[in-house]
């Protein structure tokens, strides 16, 4: 009788010499991503929100607008009939200042950029007398909003 065996060791161990594929990372695998060091949007927008808490103008009158996020479609459908605004800033200053009736203001992560819709809106709100920018760090927001009230 035959060693039946040895071949089929022998193709094991051609399968172990070669080089894998390395496998893709499952999309829900969090070690999959790279951690990034910078404040996420909610982060730098909590920050803004904490520091306005202590300014006697800004504690009173600067609002989120809550535009963004994932939903199901009847969620989506749900507040386009109230009266959801694609590209609406994150937040509104609802405080004339000398030159503006207030300030639209649209926050990022560090190294991101608005959108279409979101640089559309900030330049409508413009043409019609509104202050409206856009940033990628809480500070910079804040002294905007000091300028803007200065």
């Amino acid at each position: 009788m035959q060693n039946t065996w040895k071949p089929f060791a022998q193709e094991v161990e051609k399968l172990n010499q070669k080089p894998r594929k390395p496998r893709k990372p499952h999309p829900l695998d969090t070690k999959a991503k790279p951690k990034r060091n910078d404040p996420t949007e909610h982060q730098g927008q909590a920050a803004l929100i904490f520091w306005g808490k202590f300014h006697p103008i800004v504690a009173e009158y600067l609002f989120a607008i809550p535009n963004g996020g994932k939903r199901t479609i009847w969620a989506g459908k749900k507040l386009k009939d109230e009266g959801l605004m694609p590209g609406a800033s994150d937040l509104f200053l609802s405080y004339p200042s000398k030159r503006f009736h207030g300030y639209y203001i649209e926050m990022k992560r560090k190294g991101e950029k608005p959108n279409k819709d979101q640089l559309y809106f900030l330049e409508k709100m413009r043409k019609v007398g509104y202050a409206g920018a856009w940033f990628d760090d809480w500070e910079l927001a804040r002294d905007s909003i000091i300028d803007y009230l200065s």
